[in-house]
Parts: C-alpha cells; structure tokens; sequence
C-alpha cells in the first residue's frame, strides 16, 4: 500500500491493521474507516489544512497550505451546495474521481494543478472512455468552483476533446464477467463499473 504522509498504522498482535492514527507536529489523531473510505479521506484532509503551518521556518515567507491547498479546496467543494445539492449517486461518482486525487496532491497548492496533470489523468482512462470524459467533466465543475472562491484564476480542465461514446447498451454477462475478471475487487476501474451497474448509469460507458 503506498505510504500516506503523516498516517500510521496501528497492528494488533496478529499483524492485521486495527485502525490508523494521524500524527503530526507532536499530536496524534485516530482516523475512521480505512484509506479508502469518503469518512476517512475527508477527516485526513481537514487535518492536514489544521496541522498545516502557515509561515516557512526560513525567511518567513508564508506557505500556500491552508486555505490554498488542494486538500482544502476538496473539502470546502465536498460542503458547498453545488455538490450536497447533487444526486446520491452523483456525488459517489465525483468522490470516486476526486478523492485519490486529494490523496496524491492534496499538500500542495490548488492553483499549482496544472493542464499538464488534468491531461495525464485523462489519458491514463483513455481505456474507458466513459470515465476519462467524467473525468473531465468532474475536474472543469471543481476548477470552477476554485476560481470562485478564489482558489485560483484559471480552469485547466476545459477546451479538451471528449471521447465519442456512441449509443449505450446494457453489458451482456459475459462483458461483464470479462471486464470483472480485468479489474480487481478496490481497484478505481471497478468501484467506478460498481456505481455504473448499480446506480443506473449507462454500463456501455464503462469498456475494458
């Protein structure tokens, strides 16, 4: 499992995870769930913007952690209206897509996200055009948001050429038991293939 900055496990006797602790600047916080859970991710980043110094320890220059970190963006974007005011589903999909970002840069400065990642991830879901074009669709609604409340001037995400999907049909069982066998039970692939079957959305824009 890739190390989480600041998290450490807590192991029983049997070597099994029984629950992770945050710890950072000579204080300890317990965690809920695992590393993969909306609670968890949620709780981590509210206190890496708490624990988040506010000046260098050189020069005084202040650091862009608090307010303008990508973390903290995530969580104000997760509170705001536009997205409590989504459908259940919806709101699953965009933390599916959001949340790992949040792991990868959520220390660093919102406005430093550039077109340059946008485009990475897109392309690395080039596989399920479906998805890259969420992908998309998710990153130019939370950009959006980010220039509105000032987190940064400019929206990375727009002006890119989306995947021509065609028209959907449901998966026969054998698609699905080869796009099943593909993707492994945790992995992004198939929690995003479970919310399709699962929440109504077009299985066709899911391919393996």
């Amino acid at each position: 499992m890739t190390k989480i900055p600041y998290v450490k496990p807590q192991r029983g006797r049997n070597g099994r995870t029984l629950y992770w602790n945050f710890r950072r600047n000579g204080r300890q916080w317990r965690l809920p769930g695992d590393p993969k859970s909306p609670a968890f991710i949620d709780e981590y980043q509210r206190l890496l913007v708490k624990t988040a110094p506010t000046k260098s320890t050189t020069g005084g220059v202040p650091r862009v952690l608090g307010h303008g970190s990508f973390g903290a963006l995530l969580t104000d974007y997760f509170a705001s209206p536009d997205f409590r005011d989504r459908a259940d589903s919806t709101q699953k999909i965009y933390r599916l897509i959001l949340e790992p970002i949040g792991q990868k840069y959520g220390t660093l400065p919102a406005a430093k996200l550039g077109r340059d990642q946008v485009k990475k991830g897109f392309a690395a879901r080039a596989h399920t055009p479906g998805m890259a074009n969420m992908f998309n669709k998710v990153l130019r609604t939370l950009f959006k948001y980010a220039i509105q409340e000032g987190y940064r001037t400019d929206n990375p995400a727009v002006n890119f050429t989306l995947w021509k999907l065609g028209e959907h049909r449901a998966w026969a069982d054998e698609e699905c038991g080869t796009f099943e066998a593909r993707w492994a039970p945790g992995t992004m692939q198939r929690r995003a293939y479970m919310l399709a079957k699962y929440t109504g959305q077009p299985a066709a824009t899911w391919r393996a």
